[in-house]
């Protein structure tokens, strides 16, 4: 005769069919991010309408006749909007037409030919044993441009602030450089102050 007895399962102790189910469900897990970021890829892969720029969520291409008419022309534009290269419009600064676009020929420092933010000095030599060389910040200044004709005494002719305690004023070139005394650690460079 055949007795078949359960016997109970200790704390701590995990079947075999726990087990199992615990592995599909990793698996089932696994499986179900897997198909979220692959359906999320092919999502944000549909091309742009490019033709449709009025925005109205209509794709076709004849989005550019703003007032219908069946004509792409520029009446097709904001009506109340000032036109012409001399007009105003907010952020555009410089009026040429394109908001909050400097470029060369809108530069106002200059007058006749003449740069005014530029500064003409006295002719300048450099120190016996140096030539040009484009300095930047953290970098030490020789000792032979710490001399009387170097020095920017008068640095609010030039539209600099005044130098920090312990710090002077050096021209280099065109540049004119903000040095320690001490050591000649260069604090800031301004490129460009003399012509």
């Amino acid at each position: 005769m055949l007795v078949i007895v359960n016997f109970p399962v200790p704390r701590g102790c995990v079947s075999a069919s726990s087990i199992r189910k615990e592995n599909n469900m990793k698996r089932l897990i696994i499986a179900a991010v897997a198909v979220s970021l692959l359906g999320a890829s092919a999502a944000s892969a549909q091309p742009r309408p490019y033709g449709d720029r009025d925005r109205d969520g209509v794709p076709n291409a004849y989005d550019r006749d703003r007032d219908g008419d069946g004509i792409r022309n520029n009446r097709d534009r904001n009506p109340n909007r000032p036109n012409g290269p001399g007009a105003f419009r907010p952020g555009d600064r410089d009026r040429d037409g394109i908001p909050n676009r400097f470029d060369r020929r809108d530069n106002r420092f200059t007058y006749g030919g003449r740069q005014y933010d530029r500064f003409r000095g006295p002719a300048y030599n450099y120190p016996r044993g140096y030539g040009y060389r484009n300095w930047g910040r953290g970098q030490v200044l020789p000792r032979g441009y710490f001399a009387p004709p170097y020095y920017i005494n008068n640095w609010s002719a030039y539209r600099l602030r005044p130098p920090p305690r312990g710090y002077r004023y050096v021209r280099v070139g065109n540049d004119v450089v903000l040095a320690a005394i001490a050591g000649g650690l260069i604090a800031e460079v301004i490129n460009g102050v003399f012509y």
